[in-house]
């Protein structure tokens, strides 16, 4: 959660800069450091470890929610937390998940195969809030006649499993109705499918005079994507508060075993993020690539090019052995002289 939120605020960085003039130069500089470069490579790695994370966990709430006799829970309070636990863990890895794709977006580096793994992590968070429902009390009675009954009392049921405080009626957030969710994952696909429809050579050959009519509609997806934002940050926090106050009902001082492997299995993406801005990104993919390529800088006018939508079509066109101008050539795979190795 803090790593999505680390990266959010980083891309953001930049535009906020821009809007004071005073700091322009700044944030120009900040976009072409190393470290933004760096952020940028580990916003992508790290989302797409965190989708097989996320996926992982959402598999293990519903194969735990299918499962309720092994909770170990004693009474009523107790299997509360339980599914309650279930519902905050299930939400926590959604929000981030729809977060860092935003990131992605405005980055300008998702992707279908990306947003494929979003949705897929996003579909099992919401099946795994539509299936996790609180018991009745004939069902509490029905689910603790078997372990809590007191042979003194005619082996029925202690009276104690049923005692239950205000303070644990209280249902967390959840992601039963999926409004939000799927409609902020319906614009993302809205955007990339009407991209790569536009982008097309058959499309901008034969329909070149609807692209100034598609235009329009991405006004309010744009509109959308910016509240949307904004309500995913805000649901991520409340969502942050439920787990805290949850955390101190359960008094968990201490981290369990599966806490601290949950943790270290970020050390990769993390170490690699720091190696990047250490050394660059030449020097961390020089040996991550295959000897048959190379990693070449993009020019800052390749990157000015690439990002006004109004160029000419067949700027965009141009192959990149078409100029004898070095500082032209766009960021494309390139055959080292393997004999230098």
């Amino acid at each position: 959660m803090g790593m999505a939120l680390y990266v959010w605020a980083f891309i953001r960085l930049p535009k906020v800069l821009q809007i004071i003039e005073v700091l322009g130069p700044t944030s120009q500089r900040l976009e072409q450091s190393n470290l933004a470069h760096a952020t940028s490579t580990f916003l992508v790695e790290f989302h797409e470890a965190q989708c097989f994370f996320v996926t992982s966990i959402e598999i293990a709430l519903l194969y735990a929610r299918s499962r309720i006799d092994a909770s170990g829970s004693t009474n009523w309070a107790s299997l509360f937390q339980f599914i309650a636990l279930i519902e905050i863990v299930a939400c926590a890895g959604a929000w981030t998940i729809l977060l860092t794709q935003i990131s992605l977006r405005r980055a300008r580096l998702d992707s279908t195969y990306y947003l494929t793994l979003s949705t897929t992590a996003l579909a099992l968070a919401f099946a795994t809030g539509a299936t996790t429902d609180y018991p009745s009390m004939d069902e509490v009675y029905v689910f603790f006649k078997r372990h809590n009954h007191v042979p003194q009392c005619g082996n029925n049921i202690s009276l104690r499993t049923f005692c239950l405080t205000s303070d644990h009626l209280t249902k967390p957030r959840s992601l039963k109705s999926g409004y939000f969710t799927f409609a902020l994952i319906g614009i993302l696909w809205y955007e990339k499918v009407f991209e790569l429809v536009r982008n097309g050579t058959w499309f901008r050959k034969k329909h070149r005079h609807y692209l100034e009519k598609l235009h329009v509609p991405t006004v309010i997806v744009v509109m959308f994507s910016f509240a949307a934002e904004i309500a995913t940050i805000v649901l991520l926090f409340l969502n942050l508060t439920d787990l805290i106050k949850l955390r101190r009902e359960l008094d968990l001082g201490e981290w369990g075993v599966g806490q601290v492997i949950a943790v270290l299995v970020w050390a990769p993406v993390i170490s690699k993020y720091l190696y990047l801005i250490m050394f660059g990104i030449e020097k961390g993919f020089l040996y991550r690539l295959s000897r048959a390529f190379m990693v070449v800088k993009r020019p800052i006018e390749t990157e000015n090019e690439d990002e006004d939508e109004d160029e000419d079509e067949d700027e965009g066109d141009t192959a990149s052995g078409d100029t004898d101008d070095a500082d032209t050539v766009p960021l494309v795979p390139t055959h080292r002289n393997t004999s230098a190795w």
